[in-house]
C-alpha cells in the first residue's frame, strides 16, 4: 500500500466518522436550535466551529480504523503472504502504516493546540449570542 493511498482511506475513515458525530450532536441539539428559531445560516457557522473538535476527537480511530482497512487488504490477496516469502521484512510492512500514524499524532497535536480553543470559543459565541 504507497501513502497516498493509505491516506486517502485515512481521510475517508475521518470524513465518515466526523460526519456521523456532526449528525448525533445535530439530533442533540435540534431542540435547541427550534426552539431559539435559530437560522439555517448560524446552524451551518455552529456546525464549521465545532467540526475541528469532533476531527479531533475521530482522528485516533480513523487512523487505526484506515491502518485494519489496509491490513485486511493486503491479507485478503495474500500480498503479505507473498512479501514475506520475497524477503521483505515486518518492519517494512508496517513502516508506512506507522508513519501514518505519526503523522495523524502531530496533526492532532496541532488541531489540539491551535485549532480547537479558538473553534470553540467562536462556537460558543454562535450558541450564546448569535442565537
Amino acid at each position: 500500500m504507497n501513502m497516498r493511498r493509505g491516506l486517502l482511506v485515512l481521510y475517508l475513515c475521518l470524513l465518515g466518522f466526523s460526519g456521523l458525530t456532526i449528525v448525533v450532536d445535530l439530533v442533540n441539539r435540534a431542540g435547541f436550535f427550534l426552539k431559539h428559531e435559530a437560522s439555517f445560516e448560524k446552524v451551518v457557522r455552529y456546525v464549521m466551529f465545532q467540526a475541528p473538535e469532533f476531527v479531533h476527537y475521530v482522528l485516533p480511530f480513523s487512523a487505526l480504523f484506515a491502518m485494519l482497512i489496509a491490513l485486511a487488504g493486503l491479507s485478503k490477496r495474500n500480498e503479505i503472504t507473498a512479501m514475506l516469502a520475497g524477503g521483505v521484512g515486518r518492519r517494512s510492512i508496517v513502516l508506512p502504516m506507522a508513519a501514518l500514524a505519526l503523522l495523524s499524532s502531530f496533526a492532532q497535536f496541532g488541531l489540539s493546540e491551535y485549532v480547537v480553543p479558538e473553534a470553540n470559543a467562536r462556537k460558543r459565541e454562535v450558541l450564546e449570542v448569535q442565537i
